[in-house]
């Protein structure tokens, strides 16, 4: 798995070799240079995963909304 963090956005893909890449929302709720520049603007948010250390792998995806 790989996390790729402050992108204005959240999102998740697979991997070819069955990870997940797991893009992570800012915690920012305005940002006019992502709004006007990268046209990538979301609520702010953050993940908690839980990750079985024996597996080495998420077992539970949570998406915070921060308020």
């Amino acid at each position: 798995d790989a996390y790729i963090g402050h992108l204005h956005r959240r999102d998740s893909y697979g991997l070819p070799n069955g990870g997940m890449a797991y893009l992570t929302g800012s915690p920012e709720t305005s940002n006019a240079y992502a709004a006007e520049v990268l046209a990538a603007t979301s609520c702010a948010t953050q993940r908690l995963h839980f990750v079985d250390p024996d597996a080495g792998m998420v077992v539970a995806e949570h998406i915070l909304t921060l308020s």
